[in-house]
């Protein structure tokens, strides 16, 4: 092997541990205290305007069978029984996404014109 090959070799290791580690660091270095609520470690998503239609990653002409379809495969990956083996952290988030798409389907059987026949 020549030094190139080196170089470039643990100049890859290395920028591969850095984006590895940046990630799990920063999963990491927000935990809420015994005091705070785990709650507070998401205000600024829970703050942005959301509606139906971006939640469940449809369009807001979206027909009712494509709402529907974008909210069970949404639920099929956050339901509490999913992810009921992984971390607390992970089933905290996976509540709020399962609330948030409970949410976003209430709002648009809200709106959705009522069938009178």
């Amino acid at each position: 092997m020549s030094t190139v090959e080196i170089v470039v070799g643990l100049g890859g290791l290395l920028a591969g541990y850095w984006l590895v580690s940046a990630f799990i660091d920063g999963s990491r270095r927000r935990t809420p205290s015994a005091d705070e609520d785990a709650s507070t470690l998401h205000k600024t998503w829970e703050a942005a305007e959301t509606v139906w239609w971006d939640v469940l990653g449809v369009t807001e002409s979206a027909t009712d069978a494509e709402v529907r379809l974008a909210y069970k495969r949404g639920m099929a990956l956050c339901h509490p029984d999913r992810v009921a083996h992984l971390s607390t952290d992970m089933q905290v988030l996976a509540n709020r996404q399962a609330q948030a798409l409970n949410a976003a389907l209430a709002d648009y059987e809200a709106q959705a014109p009522k069938d009178l026949s």
